[in-house]
């Protein structure tokens, strides 16, 4: 006699093509109904085996592919479904770690889940484990590693962190901008309840910080504002969650992200690229309020990116959200740095005054603390 749980596994598989789809299309929608179909039979059902329980995770995630009912029928399922640290662990060990085992992370020691002292593998490990990763082929595989994430209980992680770490970093440092985006998402995951000792025991917080950061190398991608967007205030998430308030160290790797990836690479890379640069001045005012008065470090590069942004010029148009990002992101900066941009006065006060009548009437109505930088603008 057959075992449900385990035909259910077996019948829940994802067309490995599937993680190339960047929309929705007839074939991913005929394979949600099907898959809809499936998962109902099994609605008030106790599922136990651990494969089959991952099998109706990898359907819980942000993917294009998965449809909201199919996602939420999964929810259901796995709500109802009693689980532990053993599950859990069960599942990282025999579902998760058999898929990137050919693929281990150089900086990762698959025994610990911790920062090797240097690369396994010589120089050239960065590049080699590139190499064939079939667990691309695995289009579900991260959310159930999500789903795991958000089960474990704060006093298991010690438990299941050598199965919880290799597949994080393998797709944060991925390097294809879609993956490096999942995996971020992922370690927003672990931020919520993961504690802060483990990640400094193990010098996972450091290499975490080093991952994410080169996110704002992956430029030129469709995919590079949604990646700034995203990657910004998880940095923030996990330096806040490392490094003691006010700290040099804190100020430190803040200065690092502003100075060396915003200021360094996105605006000197993808200057032309509209909305990438959209996406830098929409997480300026964060890094700017985090860093407070220290900001002022920057003020040579930040004020006039900021203005070039909303200079009006006919050769260059502006699109409105840029604008608005531009203008919020000097709101921060007059707020936190007002008692030292005196000397900006007569260098910029021609351009910003000729600017300030036409965003005062444009923005005014529906943007009042956007509108006070003109105020702001004419007192300084």
């Amino acid at each position: 006699m057959s075992d449900p749980d385990l035909d259910l596994a077996q019948n829940l598989i994802i067309p490995p093509e599937f993680n190339n789809k960047r929309q929705r299309d007839d074939e991913s929608v005929q394979w949600n109904e099907k898959t809809q179909s499936l998962l109902k039979s099994f609605e008030g059902k106790q599922l136990s085996n651990s494969r089959s329980i991952a099998s109706i995770a990898q359907l819980i995630g942000p993917e294009v592919w998965l449809e909201q009912e199919t996602n939420d029928i999964a929810q259901r399922l796995l709500d109802s479904t009693e689980f532990s640290i053993e599950l859990i662990r069960s599942i990282l060990e025999d579902y998760v770690k058999p898929i990137f085992l050919a693929n281990p992370h150089p900086q990762v020691n698959l025994n610990t889940g911790r920062i090797l002292p240097k690369l396994a593998g010589g120089s050239l490990a960065s590049i080699d484990y590139y190499q064939e990763q079939n667990w691309k082929g695995q289009p579900g595989v991260a959310n159930v590693v999500s789903w795991c994430i958000r089960h474990i209980p704060e006093n298991g992680y010690e438990q299941v962190w050598h199965l919880l770490i290799p597949p994080l970093m393998i797709l944060i440092d991925d390097y294809q901008a879609a993956y490096k985006l999942r995996g971020a998402l992922l370690a927003l995951d672990l931020l919520e309840n993961v504690p802060v000792t483990i990640l400094k025991r193990t010098g996972i917080s450091k290499l975490l910080l080093t991952a994410l950061s080169k996110a704002y190398t992956s430029l030129h991608d469709d995919l590079s504002p949604d990646l700034i967007r995203t990657i910004t205030p998880i940095i923030l998430r996990l330096i806040d969650k490392t490094t003691e308030p006010n700290s040099e160290q804190r100020f430190d790797q803040i200065f690092h992200i502003l100075g060396d990836h915003i200021i360094g690479s996105v605006w000197v890379f993808s200057n032309q690229e509209k909305d990438t640069i959209e996406a830098s001045m929409e997480v300026l005012p964060s890094l700017i309020h985090n860093l407070g008065i220290g900001t002022v470090r920057y003020l040579k590069a930040l004020i006039p990116q900021c203005v070039h942004c909303i200079t009006l010029n006919e050769n260059v148009p502006r699109t409105p959200a840029l604008e608005k990002a531009s203008l919020k992101a000097l709101v921060a900066l007059i707020q936190e740095c007002e008692p030292r941009m005196d000397r900006w006065k007569d260098r910029k006060e021609r351009e910003m005054r000729a600017n300030g009548e036409s965003w005062w009437l444009k923005y005014s109505p529906h943007y009042p603390k956007l509108a006070r930088v003109f105020l702001m603008m004419n007192t300084h």
